[in-house]
């Protein structure tokens, strides 16, 4: 066996070769540590990018949302101890849902932005304990009072309000639009001052949404303390957020409840994430079928330029077994340097983005400072077992060629 690598060794690297085949064997092996690192870092970015949008999905919507089949419930006391006695399930927040139209009120008519928003009210106290409410207040910000309100960061941007400010509201309750509000049809307004700005990160809420005291708005429309249009559910773990859902929906089905995870709420946007990383993950596998190539060409030459050696061993006793597996250890060789390799770029790549500020993104656009990158050893390791496996299959094509020829034939092509 070690005279089997000591060749194999030697033919890959003599100093006794071409130019240009020795310029095929270190390009064989560069090749296989770009693709292993290219896959490796792409897909490890993408897993990044995944997780901070699952993270802000559910700082936006929550891990687990409560409806109404009827379109209303009424959150009992016996109802709420049935929800916080299922497993994972920290707390529990009635909400209320209502269109409304907001206005900066500190300016003359016609010159204010206005913007619809859903307005949420809530129990505000309960929504700090189902929610990460307060890390996503910005400074200055404070909990909203029975004349406050909270607004989405982008919603307070295009009303062009700031903390402090006063927005008139409309809130408007379309016919038929809820069987909560017996007052469907009418319009409340109201002047209310902003007294915080929160970010989740999820543009789809922070652009349409505000948060205000339940109280103000059962008062407006005189709700019952019980009634609620929804529930947020909060998790301990937001990954088995569809196990605590499909509990807290077999536990209250015969109430006229069903409740829905974050990963159902948003589905179809999950599965198009999935498609994607597929497709990125094809495309980057056929880079590695060229790295793969790669080494067959550069193992092919070898084994054109070291017949008259081949032959040599051949006529010296060695069996077409041992010939063969000199070629197929120098395609080993070539795969596990190239595997190396690449786990030194795709580590030291992982390691620049995450910790290093080489690369830095413009928070005011993504609302990040750099990209995310989660590093995935078993996407490494099965990326690296593929080529190095495949590095070995290329070998053997070539090393069956040679084996097979007699020593007398090897020469006389020489």
């Amino acid at each position: 066996m070690r005279l089997v690598f000591f060749l194999a060794w030697r033919f890959l690297f003599s100093r006794h070769r071409s130019g240009f085949v020795r310029l095929l064997t270190y390009l064989s092996i560069l090749s296989v540590g770009l693709a292993l690192g290219a896959f490796v870092i792409v897909l490890s970015v993408m897993n990044g990018f995944d997780r901070d949008l699952q993270a802000r999905i559910v700082a936006g919507i929550g891990a687990v949302r409560g409806y109404a089949i009827s379109g209303r419930m009424n959150l009992t006391p016996e109802r709420e101890a049935v929800i916080l006695a299922t497993p994972g399930v920290t707390g529990v927040t009635p909400e209320l849902q209502v269109s409304a139209l907001l206005r900066a009120s500190s300016r003359g008519p016609g010159l204010a932005a206005s913007g619809e928003a859903q307005v949420t009210a809530v129990p505000i106290d309960r929504k700090m304990q189902t929610s990460p409410l307060a890390r996503q207040l910005k400074p200055g910000s404070a909990l909203p009072g029975e004349t406050q309100i909270l607004l989405g960061s982008a919603l307070a941007e295009k009303l062009a309000v700031d903390i402090g400010s006063q927005i008139d509201a409309v809130f408007l309750v379309p016919p038929g639009s809820s069987p909560l509000f017996a007052a469907a049809g009418v319009s409340e307004e109201m002047r209310l001052e902003v007294s915080g700005i929160y970010r989740t990160g999820y543009y789809e809420v922070d652009a349409a949404s505000a948060l205000l005291p339940a109280v103000v708005l059962r008062a407006i429309f005189g709700l019952h303390p019980d009634l609620a249009h929804t529930l947020e559910i909060g998790v301990s773990d937001p990954e088995a957020a569809q196990t605590v859902a499909a509990d807290l929906q077999a536990a209250l089905l015969k109430d006229g409840l069903y409740f829905r995870s974050w990963k159902d709420l948003r589905e179809a946007l999950f599965k198009a994430i999935r498609l994607e990383k597929l497709v990125m993950s094809l495309i980057l596998a056929l880079f590695g079928l060229i790295a793969v190539f790669s080494v067959l060409s550069a193992l092919t030459s070898t084994a054109v330029e070291k017949r008259r050696e081949l032959a040599a061993l051949r006529a010296m006793g060695m069996t077409r077994g041992a010939v063969a597996s000199v070629l197929i250890t120098a395609g080993a060789i070539a795969g596990g340097l190239g595997v190396f390799l690449g786990g030194i770029l795709s580590a030291g790549a992982h390691l620049l983005i995450t910790r290093g500020d080489l690369i830095r993104l413009p928070p005011d656009i993504y609302d990040l400072d750099r990209l995310p990158s989660e590093w995935s050893t078993g996407i490494f390791l099965a990326a690296a077992a593929a080529l190095f496996c495949l590095s070995i299959l290329a070998a053997s094509l070539p090393a069956v060629i040679q084996s097979k020829k007699a020593p007398s034939e090897a020469l006389r092509e020489e």
